[in-house]
């Protein structure tokens, strides 16, 4: 009876280990779902929210999102508090020469998903999400 005893002892903790260790990283719900780029702090004035940019975080992991002319997809995951990307990839159509700004804000999303700085997030309620990025970025459900 003792050796069962220890065996069941033995799974349980097993077990233990294996549920928190594949918590371990994951990331908070409140990032799960499609966000669509609202703000982003830049020298020029610009309304970054009329180009339908947006990033899709799934549960598994995955990245997928469309910037102003191309797609995005990549991978992500938080460090403790941090998020960070890895993976990231973005189909090579380029924007319309007469979309300079649309360029500029697209290529200053895909600087902050290639950067190897983890991003400080801060979701403000259940509708928005801030970075601490340079430039800084908001988004919105």
């Amino acid at each position: 009876m003792g050796k069962h005893l220890a065996l069941a002892l033995l799974l349980a903790v097993a077990t233990l280990w294996v549920v928190v260790g594949c918590t371990a990283g994951d990331s908070p719900q409140e990032i799960e779902g499609r966000w669509e780029l609202d703000q982003m702090t830049t020298a020029a004035e610009f309304d970054v929210s009329t180009l339908g940019m947006w990033l899709e975080f799934g549960p598994d992991g995955r990245l997928a999102g469309q910037g102003a002319c191309n797609d995005i997809q990549g991978k992500y995951g938080f460090d403790g508090a941090d998020l960070e990307f890895g993976e990231v990839t973005v189909s090579a159509v380029g924007c319309d020469t007469s979309l300079d700004d649309a360029t500029n804000v697209e290529q200053a999303l895909f600087a902050v998903l290639w950067s190897d700085e983890p991003i400080e997030v801060a979701f403000t309620d259940d509708q928005s999400m801030e970075w601490d990025t340079s430039p800084a970025l908001t988004f919105r459900r």
